[in-house]
């Protein structure tokens, strides 16, 4: 119970009611000039009183006062709240007396009427409409004309813990935070300013948890008998779940889109690999094939040459055996560079191979492997061009190795070189590299093969180097293994009908050194 401070002169009429105010719901007690002597609970927050109130209400101080007047009981109906929510209380005052028959205030006692008109159809009809409101949202709300509230239905406690009348004269968006509309919606306060009914306007606000909830709004413009605007009507309901529910599905689905483009992806790199080991495959048959017989001839060579001089079947003629002995020699010499390929290829693939890096003038090695070049195929009509190449062009490389890529790029060359045309090394500076050409004018290497020639036993069709002395198709891929572990490179840079032109790039030295 709320008691205003009271004068020592309190006449005992007025204390007693005082004490026994709370236990009449709601009900005030006054003196004779309007000050509040006691408010029951229910009282102050049904007139959203603050406890510093000490002044009956304007809205009950003139029924009190003619209670007083008339020295009777005044009794009436008062409506409270306004739309849908609003309340119809049986009001009474009474005279308060003294023992020597003087009215010294007044007691107002207010009742809810729900009993005394059950018969009154429009608020068996309003009762009915709250009811079918209560089961389908979960609050309603309404608005004076300048979009403030004017009422809003108790289970909005149930949200934010704050009782209505606490809502009442703040905007309907000051609530919480509006979602945005979609582009070229209108917003919540487009709507009421045209004054058109709205459905489905977002409003996220906080619960008195501190949680974020989500409720869509609906809402209707309201008018008078007289076509007055007078504010908005509308309801509340709560779709948290819903909306978390939706966000965890769009999530799901995000992940399954992303797992499904990883899986696209990961089929796609199974396929290529899958592609990659079948032509690994295909390569590794064709190798064991080409070594089979490019291992063969030589040694038929050797082991038939060999059968004829044991056998003493060759005539006595010194000229006839040289000549059979250097065939067993160059048999010989290329089974050599068989074993050195395939020991190189096993070496790199091992991290095994050492390099001697320095720098190196490179004329002198493209000379070198010339004259090697021209030995090994002496007989053929060709020639090997030296063009281009600086006497002081200097690379940091290994000897042994850049004669090597280069031999094995001139006797791809001589191989597809058709009869009398030449093969050219040139070689110049760009920037901080060596670049190496090696032309031939053959016929070009097939599209179709430009992707798989560094690849290991890569080598064309036999076709096309049948009609000379092959090798086991290993070749390019240890000249580029070769070339990058010298942190340099090997490419194809263009083939045609003309010819092809292979480029080896190598480093130069980053500070003048002495030179090997």
């Amino acid at each position: 119970m709320d008691t205003a401070p009271q004068t020592n002169a309190l006449p005992s009429a007025l204390a007693d009611l005082a004490a026994i105010v709370e236990h009449l719901g709601i009900a005030y007690v006054s003196d004779r000039d309007g000050h509040m002597v006691a408010a029951s609970t229910g009282y102050r927050e049904l007139m959203a009183l603050r406890s510093d109130v000490l002044l009956v209400p304007a809205r009950h101080f003139p029924l009190s006062n003619a209670a007083m007047m008339a020295g009777q009981a005044l009794e009436g109906l008062e409506r409270i709240g306004r739309g849908i929510g609003a309340r119809h209380l049986l009001v009474r005052h009474l005279p308060v007396k003294a023992p020597d028959g003087s009215i010294v205030g007044a007691l107002g006692i207010l009742s809810d009427t729900g009993a005394q008109l059950e018969d009154d159809a429009p608020s068996r009809d309003r009762r009915r409409l709250q009811d079918f409101i209560r089961a389908s949202v979960d609050w309603v709300w309404e608005t004076d004309r300048r979009g403030v509230l004017s009422f809003v239905s108790d289970r909005i406690v149930d949200v934010l813990g704050l009782p209505p009348v606490l809502l009442h004269g703040r905007a309907l968006s000051s609530l919480g935070s509006m979602v945005a509309p979609a582009p070229g919606g209108l917003s919540l306060e487009a709507f009421m300013d045209a004054r058109r009914p709205f459905r489905d306007v977002q409003l996220i606000l906080a619960d008195k948890e501190d949680k974020e909830r989500r409720f869509m709004l609906h809402g209707v413009p309201a008018f008078d008998q007289a076509g007055n605007f007078t504010g908005f009507r509308g309801t509340a309901t709560d779709i948290s779940a819903q909306h978390e529910m939706a966000s965890a599905l769009a999530a799901t689905r995000k992940q399954l889109d992303t797992a499904r483009t990883d899986l696209a992806s990961l089929n796609l790199r199974l396929d290529r690999a899958l592609n990659s080991a079948n032509r690994a495959a295909r390569g590794k048959s064709e190798f064991l094939a080409t070594m089979s017989h490019e291992l063969r001839t030589p040694l038929n060579a050797v082991i038939g040459f060999a059968d004829l001089i044991v056998g003493d079947e060759v005539p006595s003629d010194a000229q006839r055996y040289r000549d059979y002995a250097a065939d067993i020699a160059r048999a010989g010499h290329h089974l050599l560079r068989l074993i050195d390929d395939l020991l190189d290829t096993a070496r790199i693939e091992d991290t095994q191979l050492r390099l001697e890096m320095a720098d190196r003038q490179i004329k002198p090695i493209f000379l070198e492997a010339r004259s090697i070049a021209q030995a090994r195929w002496r007989g053929q009509e060709f020639e090997i061009a030296v063009d281009v190449v600086p006497d002081d062009l200097v690379a940091t490389t290994d000897r042994t190795r850049l004669t090597q890529i280069v031999l094995n790029l001139l006797d791809n060359a001589v191989r597809v070189a058709p009869p009398g045309s030449t093969v050219t090394i040139r070689a110049r500076a760009e920037g901080d590299n060596v670049a190496i050409d090696v032309v031939d004018r053959g016929a070009g290497i097939p599209p179709d093969r430009r992707g798989t020639i560094f690849e290991a036993f890569g080598r064309l069709e036999p076709s096309l180097i049948a009609k000379r002395s092959g090798g086991l198709g290993i070749g390019l891929s240890i000249s580029r293994s070769l070339a990058r572990l010298m942190d340099g490179d090997l490419s194809l840079l263009e083939s045609g009908p003309n010819g092809s032109r292979f480029r080896l790039t190598l480093k130069r030295p980053s500070a003048p050194a002495a030179i090997c």
